[in-house]
């Protein structure tokens, strides 16, 4: 036992000195005979890789969005829907992607009000901008629109600039359980990765699968594949694609043992994925 005392000493010594404790909420190892080891680590979502260079977060709480490229975040001040207001609805959560953009849209179920920079994502609802500027005060405090997302005159010209039909648009109130991340061409493996143009029915009820094992504890044991969205990607479905949960957190997920050798420790970290640490090969099924 006292190898092991000492392995786990040096481990967790490894793990935060390289500032990956925020990724740590607990872990255990177990003496399984033969050097064999097994580690659980939370937290973990459920990923979205996309190939396209950018992407937008939407945090109904904090009424902020993020506009995301590999190498930068961009925040702006919002305000979302607010249900209380006659004919109001709160905002969608749920993932999206860029479906129409136009530099004024005309809302006939609101006396023709013109949006300016309108970027539509979930049917009528959409970001955009005011001629009035009376909304400003509620931007990144309240919730004051009848659905759409309202964003300033400047960050609405910077938002309709930035998006491309297809942009994914994640909209979430609780902390979100499914994420998107950037991926390479050639970072792709065909062979066991599903890559996908057009989201339809039958795949939006294979996300929402997805994120009941994740909940179940079982997503990894199920040899669930890599989801991989192309730029252009569409959704041909009025179903939401859940992104977030009233769960309190996401259980340990079951996975096969790691049969590990004590070698030099290695960090295995990839996007939001468990984070394992292993000594010289192991399998990750």
């Amino acid at each position: 036992m006292l190898p092991l005392l000492v392995f786990g000493l040096l481990a967790s010594s490894f793990v935060f000195n390289i500032n990956h404790s925020e990724y740590f909420t607990y872990s255990k190892s177990y003496d399984f005979g033969n050097d064999a080891y097994f580690f659980h680590y939370l937290p973990m979502v459920d990923t979205f890789y996309y190939l396209g260079e950018r992407y937008i977060e939407v945090d109904l709480q904090k009424q902020l969005a993020y506009i995301i490229t590999p190498h930068s975040v961009d925040t702006i001040k919002i305000s979302s829907g607010n249900p209380y207001l006659h004919k109001g609805i709160e905002t969608p959560r749920g993932f999206f992607v860029v479906q129409n953009k136009a530099p004024i849209q005309i809302s006939r179920q609101f006396e023709n009000t013109e949006m300016i920079n309108w970027v539509g994502f979930n049917g009528n609802i959409g970001f955009h901008a005011l001629k009035k500027t009376g909304y400003y005060a509620h931007l990144g405090r309240r919730p004051s629109s009848h659905g759409c997302v309202r964003v300033s005159n400047e960050d609405g010209s910077k938002l309709f600039q930035f998006v491309r039909i297809g942009t994914p648009v994640i909209v979430y109130k609780k902390k979100p359980i499914r994420k998107v991340a950037f991926i390479k061409l050639s970072e792709i493996n065909f062979d066991t990765d599903l890559v996908i143009s057009e989201i339809n029915p039958s795949y939006v009820r294979y996300f929402n699968k997805r994120i009941n094992l994740l909940l179940d504890g079982k997503l990894i044991a199920r040899n669930s594949p890599r989801i991989v969205l192309n730029p252009l990607v569409k959704i041909k479905s009025f179903a939401s694609i859940r992104v977030d949960t009233e769960e309190v957190s996401v259980p340990p997920q079951k996975t096969s043992l790691f049969l590990i050798k004590k070698q030099n420790p290695v960090l295995l970290s990839t996007d939001y994925k468990p984070k394992v640490i292993y000594w010289d090969t192991c399998a990750m099924n």
